[in-house]
């Protein structure tokens, strides 16, 4: 939710475990912040390895989400929708785990390296919010 009180178009969370999509959902059901800039805001249920991302830009946080070889295939994933609609991606990563995943993808970059966030982008990706 926190991602909702930025100007991006909308907020996307992905959540394989059915009990915490249900908190998740009813969590954006009854937040609500005066200083909110995104209204476009939801959770998927679904298991991450097979979540199409949306072809449009984006900013995706992790946040150690899984292991390395779930990491794999989502990043995969990421990399086969970057081939078939090519647009700016940022990815914020906090904590290590994915680190090594996110650097084998072609086309992405470190953009900004912070005591918390390692940030990574395409090319033409300045680490501002998209």
């Amino acid at each position: 939710l926190g991602a909702s009180e930025y100007p991006f178009k909308r907020v996307i969370g992905v959540e394989i475990d059915r009990k915490l999509h249900d908190i998740a959902v009813k969590n954006i059901h009854r937040y609500r912040s005066a200083t909110r800039k995104c209204h476009d805001v939801e959770s998927v249920c679904r298991d991450a390895t097979e979540y199409e991302f949306p072809p449009e830009r984006a900013v995706l946080y992790f946040f150690n989400p899984f292991g390395r070889e779930i990491a794999d295939r989502v990043l995969k994933n990421l990399a086969d929708s970057l081939n078939e609609h090519p647009r700016e991606i940022v990815i914020i990563n906090l904590g290590s785990r994915l680190e090594p995943c996110i650097r084998t993808l072609k086309g992405i970059r470190l953009i900004k390296h912070t005591k918390y966030h390692k940030i990574f982008g395409t090319s033409g990706s300045s680490g501002v919010a998209v």
